[in-house]
């Protein structure tokens, strides 16, 4: 009984070193965050963009953003209309608070499309190497000959102009950088130890992609998405 026991507690120390090392890395950063006052001050900022942009999406505050009445032409600000009015009579905040909520919409979508397709085929060409790495290097390097915004508006002409196409166009055709650092994020760790020895355990694959080798990688793809979508935005 005594040893089997000790066998367990062994066998669960590294898990809960594990835990606490990944614990103790959130909470380092958490002070980091906390001590310096322009990042929790553009923290609120940006909780308060996306709060606004929620309850528009919702349909609670600024329904009233495409009314229009030549009456309230170029109205100064006023208690009614704190960023006054347009030429045609529509409140400018309102419409602010509605073009907040299309900005982050196409930010959010369309960098999230890139990084999944970007990260898809990044792991796949680096880990597995061979014929299809080849492969996926020549796509890859096609479509970078070709300038973005012409793939935009090509995207955009065969799909119809809309927020959804914005959004797919954006994602089908900024991936490809994360793509590269993803492949050669992969190259370089899948003949690492660690690797092998899932390997020797039977892992699969996909279990060493997604659970081994990728979770070394999040921080570069957490790095891609705010850049993403910042220039989607």
């Amino acid at each position: 009984m005594s040893t089997a026991h000790t066998a367990t507690a062994t066998a669960q120390t590294p898990t809960l070193s594990t835990r606490g090392l990944r614990n103790s890395l959130w909470w380092d950063a958490y002070r980091r965050i906390k001590k310096d006052r322009v990042a929790v001050i553009c923290f609120f900022v940006m909780v308060g963009y996306v709060l606004m942009a929620a309850l528009c999406g919702a349909g609670l505050i600024f329904t009233n953003y495409n009314e229009t009445s030549h009456d309230l032409a170029y109205q100064a600000p006023t208690w009614a209309h704190w960023f006054g009015t347009d030429i045609f009579g529509r409140d400018v905040l309102a419409r602010a608070a509605h073009g907040t909520l299309t900005s982050l919409t196409v930010g959010f979508f369309g960098a999230g499309l890139a990084i999944f397709i970007g990260t898809f085929f990044g792991s796949i060409s680096g880990y597995f190497g061979g014929k299809i790495d080849d492969i996926i290097v020549w796509f890859y390097t096609t479509i970078d000959t070709i300038p973005y915004i012409l793939l935009v508006v090509a995207f955009s002409l065969v799909m119809g102009p809309s927020l959804k196409t914005l959004c797919i166009a954006i994602g089908l055709t900024s991936w490809v950088g994360l793509c590269r650092v993803v492949r050669a994020e992969f190259m370089k760790h899948r003949d690492r130890e660690y690797v092998q020895g899932a390997f020797a355990l039977g892992a699969s694959n996909a279990r060493r992609i997604f659970l081994h080798i990728l979770p070394n990688v999040s921080h570069l793809i957490l790095i891609n998405f705010s850049l993403g979508f910042v220039g989607a935005v």
